[in-house]
Formats: C-alpha cells, structure tokens, sequence
C-alpha cells in the first residue's frame, strides 16, 4: 500500500498518474467492491491475501 500512502498526500492529478482516475471515482469504486467483498465473504472463509484496495 505504499502507493495509495503517497497519493493520499499528493495532488489530485498524481493520484489520476497512479491509478488512473480521480480520487473521488477511486472512492465510489471502492465502496462498491468493499460492499461486494463483504457480501462474498460474509459466511466466513480464507482470507484473501489482497485487500479490495489493491485489488483496485
């Protein structure tokens, strides 16, 4: 997660050279896909080794 730290601090259009959109539509795809992982995982299972943030 060492990217997502540095674009946390950075401006708006660094965070769009890291991941490719802007960091408002970073944040609503995240909510979807966390909302997704919870509903995928909610009967309990192996943890996944990547977190939804960097799946994205």
């Amino acid at each position: 997660m060492g990217k997502e730290k540095k674009a946390a601090d950075a401006k708006a259009v660094l965070f769009k050279r890291l991941y490719g959109v802007k960091p408002g539509t970073f944040h609503k795809m995240l909510l979807i896909l966390q909302k997704e992982f919870n509903a995928l995982h909610k009967n309990g299972s192996k943890p996944p080794k990547l977190t939804p943030e960097d799946k994205l």
